[in-house]
């Protein structure tokens, strides 16, 4: 789902409706609404009913929406840390790849609960791939055992296999959320899909030598200045 286009910080008095849609060869698919996409609350709500009415969705599901934190701002070098990177993961396995990256975040200051964490994040991973595509995946999950928004990443040079969608995946991002602030969600996931899409930075984050090689392609890119290795020499 392209949550990348025309998303727009929500006020604290705003709220974000959640649907599923029976589309898409019967798989449940996640839906977000935002109010101000449609107007005002009951534009929205008018909308959503007569979309449940036609069949299309099963009843939604409300949420209070927190305007995003400071110390978010849409940026994902405001998340990542040198030793929250790992260059060489050495895991082939999903669940154990995803472990290995995800204990990164063990002693992180706004992780309250890593079993309680990984334990939803192997949760969501039942639900349904986090694959991308692009050998990318994004294991994540909304948490109470998060304070704060938290970000990991793992680069494998081998590949890991995703065998609930047969993908090879060579980017982690192990992503968790307060389960009181999606709005944080929304922002993080719409960074990466802006920053992901583009090949030049998919190649610029692969063959970052350091940890601090990668913050700093991932800053460049989000600036709009990251040349490709792979131009005109």
């Amino acid at each position: 789902m392209p949550l990348d286009r025309g998303l727009r910080p929500l006020s604290s008095t705003q709220s974000i409706h959640l649907s599923f849609s029976k589309k898409g060869g019967g798989w449940l698919k996640f839906i977000w609404v935002a109010t101000n996409l449609y107007g005002d609350g009951d534009s929205a709500l008018a909308k959503e009913n007569s979309e449940a009415s036609s069949g299309t969705t099963v009843p939604r599901l409300t949420l209070p929406f927190h305007a995003p934190s400071r110390r978010m701002a849409g940026r994902l070098t405001a998340l990542l840390h040198p030793s929250r990177i790992s260059l060489n993961v050495h895991a082939t396995k999903r669940t154990v790849a995803i472990h290995e990256v995800a204990r990164l975040l063990e002693s992180h200051t706004e992780v309250t609960s890593f079993q309680g964490f990984y334990n939803e994040l192997l949760a969501r991973e039942r639900l349904d791939t986090t694959c991308l595509g692009n050998e990318i995946a994004l294991p994540h999950a909304r948490t109470e055992h998060v304070q704060s928004i938290v970000l990991s990443v793992g680069r494998s040079e081998a590949g890991v296999l995703f065998e609930n969608s047969n993908q090879k995946v060579r980017l982690l991002f192990v992503l968790g959320t307060p389960k009181s602030n999606p709005g944080d969600y929304l922002l993080v996931v719409s960074a990466l899909c802006r920053l992901l899409k583009e090949p030049a930075h998919r190649e610029a984050l692969m063959q970052a030598a350091t940890p601090e090689d990668f913050i700093e392609a991932v800053r460049l890119a989000e600036e709009g200045k990251l040349i490709p290795a792979s131009a005109g020499a």
